[in-house]
Order: structure tokens, then sequence, then C-alpha cells
């Protein structure tokens, strides 16, 4: 991986991960008696937990840049999210 691909890697880490935590926040606050009335808290909890996860994976990719277990996983996500891209189209 080169120098500014593990930029990349390490900025988008960061800001996601600062999203996750602004995104928790704002649910636990601003949003509590909403989800709380929709039965949503743990689709909510949910996706901000993914969020983390995905943020601290492309901060520990920034970190070894060169192990290659590492790369093949980074690949792999690529490629699901290519392939996943939204809701099939209805008919």
């Amino acid at each position: 991986m080169n120098e500014k691909d593990r930029r990349l890697y390490q900025i988008s880490g960061i800001v996601l991960a600062l999203g996750a935590v602004v995104l928790g926040s704002f649910g636990a606050h601003a949003l509590k008696d909403t989800l709380i009335a929709e039965n949503s808290v743990s689709v909510w909890e949910t996706a901000v937990r993914y969020q983390m996860w995905h943020a601290l994976g492309l901060l520990l990719l920034s970190l070894f840049p060169n192990n290659q277990s590492l790369q093949k996983a980074a690949a792999a996500t690529r490629n699901e999210l290519k392939l996943n891209r939204g809701p099939p189209n209805q008919p």
C-alpha cells in the first residue's frame, strides 16, 4: 500500500469513528423519545456499532499497511460493497 492510500484509510477511519460517536450521542439524547416510541433503539445501536467497527478496520489497515491478511480482508470488503450497493430493483 502506498502512502497516499494509507493516509486515505487513516483519515476515513477517523471521520467514520467521529461520525459514529456523534450519531450515537445524537440517538441517545436528541432521538431518545422517538427511537423508543418507534421501537428502533436496537436498530440505531446496531448501525452505529457497525460504523464504528468499519472505522476501526480502516484505522487498523492504516497502522499495518504491509499486512497481507489485512489487505485481503480490505479487498473482500471493497468487493462486497461493490456488489451490495443497495436494495435490488423492484419489478
